[in-house]
């Protein structure tokens, strides 16, 4: 599943950022690997989706805010980078 991300603007004096970007829901954003998500291997079909690993997972503040400045949130994190090891 790819989503399209609008992205922000960049701060002042930084290069600019694209205005639009697709990402792909079962890949990391920080790593680019699969992040194993449930909820993008179920598809449209999420009503029968066993609960995700990233439910009881504990993310890394830092690995968060990283993830949603380059895809606005839109693809889940793989458990390493949550875990801040990227």
């Amino acid at each position: 599943m790819n989503i399209a991300v609008a992205r922000r603007p960049a701060a002042t004096g930084a290069s600019p950022e694209p205005v639009a970007s697709t990402v792909s829901a079962g890949i990391c954003p920080l790593c680019r690997r699969p992040n194993g998500c449930a909820m993008a291997a179920a598809g449209a079909e999420r009503a029968g989706a066993p609960p995700c690993w990233c439910v009881a997972a504990v993310f890394a503040p830092a690995a968060l805010a990283q993830a949603s400045a380059l895809d606005g949130g839109a693809a889940c994190l793989c458990a390493a980078c949550a875990a801040g090891a990227s």
